[in-house]
């Protein structure tokens, strides 16, 4: 489900004769090199950095300008301050036909991670790859503050265990030894079920 949003980058680098595009991680690699070849793109710029430890994740980070990811990705990105692009999950698997992105990662809605496209068609998507690099590059010092806020006051760990913690602590005592409707039973049917079926392997 990546591959669609790492081609898309790796169709727009291939003319930008002044970025490169390193990608991290031990997926398809073949799917890849195989998609370069077919197109004859160039591909000089175009870095494997292969599975990278976490502890040296950020070693990584730091040597580039720009982020480009999806889920837990785009956080661990922000927190290094570089501007930072949604990448778009392709749940089908399906190429895109435009080199299309989630747009910059701040002024999202909470839990924004890149799936948009559960709910959307790709050509309902209107924000592109090159146009957000472009509003990058006018002005790179506030958009790496603006997605190193939103990480900070979305994502913040101290903030969501705090309210993870006042939950727990202002709910009602749940003891399952002494109401028996508290404790989960199978039910007649798939008790029933799992006798006939999966006992005599049917």
């Amino acid at each position: 489900f990546k591959i669609p949003s790492i081609l898309a980058m790796i169709n727009f680098i291939s003319n930008q004769t002044n970025y490169e595009f390193s990608i991290v991680g031990d997926g398809d690699i073949k799917k890849i090199q195989d998609y370069i070849d077919r197109y004859k793109l160039d591909a000089k710029r175009i870095h494997f950095l292969g599975k990278v430890p976490y502890g040296k994740l950020g070693e990584v980070i730091k040597k580039h300008s720009i982020g480009y990811g999806m889920g837990t990705s785009l956080i661990e990105l922000a927190k290094y301050k570089i501007p930072v692009i949604v990448a778009l999950a392709s749940l089908d698997h399906k190429l895109f036909k435009n080199q299309i992105c989630g747009g910059l990662f701040f002024n999202k809605s909470k839990g924004y991670d890149g799936t948009d496209l559960i709910l959307k068609s790709p050509e309902s998507i209107g924000t592109f790859i090159g146009p957000t690099i472009k509003e990058i590059e006018l002005d790179y010092d506030q958009i790496s503050k603006e997605c190193w806020d939103f990480a900070k006051n979305e994502f913040s760990e101290n903030e969501n265990f705090s309210k993870y913690l006042e939950i727990i602590q202002n709910s009602s005592e749940l003891n399952s030894l002494d109401k028996k409707t508290q404790i989960p039973s199978v039910s007649f049917l798939r008790s029933l079920l799992y006798k006939n079926f999966w006992n005599n392997e049917i």
